[in-house]
């Protein structure tokens, strides 16, 4: 279901919170109906529903029913139609009681990279990969449910954190990937240069009031 999503979301460009949002109200929704012994709907017609209420709520311009079922691979759209999708939105809507809005990690995420001075990754391509690396370890996360046990912010503290040692390392380069020069994160006070933990220091966490050891 969430590499479905993260397909269609792909296929639409929408912004990184928009599929975040919509994983949470897919997971949201059947949490709900699994603590009740319900049914679960069609995967497929969930999947684009959620992307579509994520849409309707963080994306500038409304979403296209019909455009995002013509998205679907041709097996799957036979079993989608607009008045379908259309009862499972109201459906989810009254399930999860109107609360459909979600923090999800990549407000976090862009506060960390301001904290080190590297949020502005247009023309830095050290900070590219750090911001790449770290967004694409979030989308890793939604596809995984022993992560649902995390909480969004500290999700993205281990996301930054695998990122900022992966651009940082000698391995790097050897990898084909951009390497984060020292001078962008050496104002920053409390690097420890042997811990793997190292980048997570203690003003991040008493910005974030997360502390080392909820993601260790």
């Amino acid at each position: 279901m969430i590499i479905l999503i993260q397909n269609l979301h792909k296929a639409k460009e929408y912004k990184e919170e928009t599929l975040h949002l919509a994983g949470s109200i897919a997971d949201r929704f059947l949490a709900s109906l699994a603590s009740k012994n319900q049914e679960v709907p069609d995967l497929i017609a969930l999947s684009t529903i959620c992307l579509l209420l994520a849409a309707k709520l963080e994306q500038p311009m409304s979403p296209s029913f019909l455009r995002m079922i013509n998205l679907l691979p041709e097996d799957q759209r036979q079993k989608v139609t607009k008045q379908k999708l259309v009862a499972l939105e109201e459906t989810i809507i009254k399930e999860l009681n109107f609360q459909m809005h979600y923090a999800g990690p990549i407000p976090y995420l862009n506060r960390f990279q301001r904290f080190y001075n590297i949020d502005i990754e247009k023309g830095n391509q050290g900070a590219k990969q750090v911001g790449f690396a770290a967004r694409q370890f979030c989308r890793f996360m939604m596809r995984k449910p022993e992560f649902l046990n995390f909480k969004a912010s500290t999700q993205a503290a281990a996301a930054f954190v695998l990122a900022m040692n992966l651009a940082t390392s000698g391995k790097a380069g050897r990898l084909g990937l951009a390497t984060l020069a020292h001078e962008h994160y050496s104002h920053v006070e409390g690097i420890d240069g042997h811990d793997p933990l190292r980048f997570w220091t203690q003003g991040l966490s008493q910005l974030a009031f997360i502390q080392q050891n909820e993601f260790r």
